[in-house]
């Protein structure tokens, strides 16, 4: 259609659309004709029609043609004008290929230029790679269809983000550039639809947008946990040689990154939720001379403030800060937020009829062949690649990302060393997991090379925090004089049973849940030893006829713990595993110089293991069984004590009459 400026027809029929982006391009020979637009619309209407099967899903005509004419005539662009500021031509080439999905229209120009330029095996590779990719996110928009949008979001882009700045690796300005929510249209995913404005604020000086979830979907579902992993580097400034003795701790103490929910007003804009959703996200650094190499694991469970105040459409935002003498260089990160769906009806269904199924092949009518049988098995089995993964994303969605967080952490902290709590009064304590902390304590890369592996214990002390929901160990340990108190925290299996018993399916050890926190002396550890109810503290011997127990021992100990778990839990129903480290250091410290109950005023004077174990065992509850059963002293006293006091006897008694009655139906 054609139109004479101001026309007022045309001005009718645009009064209802809103101007997205305007290039107005210069007057210099040779300009932008209408015969060069006819040329790239004949391009794309006869030489493409089957493109959107080659295009990795994200093709639209209108979206190519722009970035067709942006590229091809980026020397008559004059102005670019975008949500009415003006732009550069790079940055409306980074919209083009974001926020507005123009993805496409490289893929073709690619493409198409590969044509001339390649040889016809490379030029057949890369259009099978994209059709391959086109593929791909078809099977993903499929998952999505059947199990819900998948709420995440990828971002693998280095930045250096200065005081002042932000820019690229080859020093390009990018303070100002935001990156638009719809970044994941660029890998095989269910592309989203951008109908928000984000505002000028979200981006400036030592602060940039690094990532962001595009709105997340939670229709008849719950957000039961959010998981971040973000890696990178901090490196000094140029001249910045007076902070190179920054420690690894200090470093950990400043605020990298930033976290917040972003939500959509009425007139389309994003704003940012105010606290308590933001906080400061820990990191931890490996130590380099003058570079430091980080990477942070985190993940806010259901009862975290920013995955309580998530709603439908608000998106995940996570910001890059700078500091002054450093150069902070994001590399990486990814968000998932975790939604569980309310049962209905249909997952209820699902679910007998794969139980049904699963009975059906296990209990099979007798009197058939085993070539029936097979057919009969590979034909439910169709079914039940289906029913599986249903039932597996309605009950237990949040089981997988917390085995990846595990897996990602476990991983971290083989080559992280343990930070500890500045010396030089500073009492900002560090808290770490207990199995990263006994990784960081062992790894052969950082841990058993550090001065902290060889601090002397001094006591042991153990109690449960006032709310009674915790059993507490409280290791002082001394190195070159100086203190540190380290907290092992152990939540107890009555407040958490049925997620106990289920993390034996992912997990080769129950510290799942458990932390350490190492103190400095100070007010911040004093409030915390305030907040126990002790039973009891025991002062260890350093003298030189008993053999002085390091840390590096307890964590020895504690990894022989870790890795024999559960076939303690499940052998011994009485044992506690915070009792039974406890009593394992003590007794292998040899001599106690004095023991103080919490009943007593005065410390008892005892200088022999076995009154203490006798002292203990009368009145603290459970250290008789702290070391549980010891198997293969005589089978009869073994199945005796299986039958009658371990967990197992549970399981045990389960798959028993199950067995008998199949014994029973395929054989009388």
């Amino acid at each position: 259609m054609f139109y004479k400026p101001n026309d007022p027809h045309e001005n009718h029929r645009r009064k209802c659309t809103m101007t997205v982006l305007e290039i107005q391009f210069s007057d210099h020979s040779p300009g932008v004709t209408l015969h060069f637009i006819a040329r790239i619309l004949r391009q794309i209407g006869t030489k493409h029609q089957a493109y959107a099967l080659f295009s990795a899903n994200c093709w639209a005509w209108s979206r190519g043609i722009v970035m067709a004419i942006a590229i091809e005539s980026s020397r008559n662009v004059e102005i670019v004008t975008m949500s009415g500021r003006d732009v550069t031509l790079d940055q409306l080439k980074i919209y083009l290929l974001t926020e507005y999905g123009a993805f496409g229209g490289m893929l073709l120009h690619c493409i198409e230029k590969g044509k001339h330029d390649l040889r016809w095996h490379e030029y057949c590779t890369l259009r099978c790679a994209c059709f391959l990719y086109g593929f791909i996110s078809l099977g993903l928009w499929f998952r999505h269809v059947i199990f819900g949008p998948l709420n995440w979001a990828l971002h693998t882009k280095e930045l250096c983000i200065y005081k002042d700045r932000t820019t690229n690796t080859k020093g390009q300005d990018h303070t100002y550039t935001i990156l638009p929510p719809d970044f994941t249209d660029l890998i095989p995913t269910f592309p989203g639809i951008a109908t928000h404005l984000l505002g000028h604020n979200f981006c400036g000086p030592s602060k940039y947008l690094y990532i962001l979830v595009p709105p997340i979907a939670t229709s008849g579902a719950r957000v039961t946990s959010v998981h971040i992993f973000i890696y990178g580097t901090v490196e000094l400034e140029p001249g910045q040689e007076q902070l190179a003795s920054v420690t690894e701790s200090t470093l950990n103490r400043m605020e990298w990154f930033r976290c917040a929910i972003l939500r959509q007003t009425q007139d389309g804009r994003l704003i940012e939720v105010s606290e308590p959703a933001c906080f400061p996200l820990s990191v931890q650094f490996r130590s380099e001379s003058g570079r430091r190499s980080y990477g942070a694991v985190h993940v806010m469970e259901h009862h975290h403030p920013l995955t309580l105040g998530l709603r439908q459409g608000d998106s995940i935002a996570i910001w890059a800060l700078g500091r002054a003498g450093f150069i902070h260089k994001p590399a990486g990160a990814w968000i998932k937020a975790v939604t569980n769906h309310r049962l209905g009806f249909l997952d209820w269904l699902v679910t007998i009829n794969m139980t049904r199924t699963i009975a059906g092949l296990i209990i099979y009518p007798r009197g058939h062949t085993w070539p029936e049988i097979v057919g009969k098995f590979c034909h439910e089995l169709k079914h039940l690649f289906i029913e599986i993964p249903w039932c597996l994303n309605s009950f237990c969605n949040d089981w997988p990302w917390s085995a990846i967080n595990m897996a990602a952490s476990h991983l971290l902290s083989t080559v992280t060393p343990l930070q500890l709590p500045a010396d030089d009064g500073d009492e900002h304590p560090v808290e770490v997991s207990l199995s990263n902390f006994i990784e960081q304590l062992l790894s052969p890369n950082s841990g058993k090379g550090s001065p902290f592996c060889r601090a002397i214990m001094r006591s042991i002390s153990l109690g449960q925090a006032e709310i009674d929901l915790f059993k507490i160990i409280v290791l002082l340990v001394t190195l070159d004089n100086v203190k540190y108190y380290v907290h092992i925290r152990h939540p107890k299996d009555e407040e958490s049973l049925w997620h106990h018993f289920i993390t034996s399916l992912w997990s080769y050890h129950g510290f799942v849940q458990d932390t350490a926190v190492i103190y400095r002396p100070g007010k911040m550890q004093k409030a915390a030893w305030d907040a126990l109810d002790v039973d009891f503290t025991a002062e260890l011997s350093d003298s030189d006829t008993a053999a002085p127990q390091d840390i590096l021992s307890v964590a020895l100990r504690l990894r022989d713990f870790r890795n024999n778990y559960w076939w303690y839990f499940w052998l011994n129903e009485n044992w506690q595993w915070p009792i039974s480290i406890v009593k394992a250091i003590m007794k292998c410290a040899g001599q106690v110089v004095r023991v103080q109950l919490q009943c007593d005023e005065e410390p008892l004077q005892i200088d022999k293991w076995e009154k203490t174990d006798v002292l203990l065992g009368e009145k603290v509850e459970g250290w008789e069984h702290a070391e549980g059963k010891i198997y293969g002293n005589g089978m009869k006293d073994d199945v005796h004590f299986l039958f009658a006091h371990a967990r197992a006897r549970f399981l045990i008694g389960s798959i028993i009459l199950i067995s008998v009655f199949l014994h029973v139906y395929y054989h009388l």
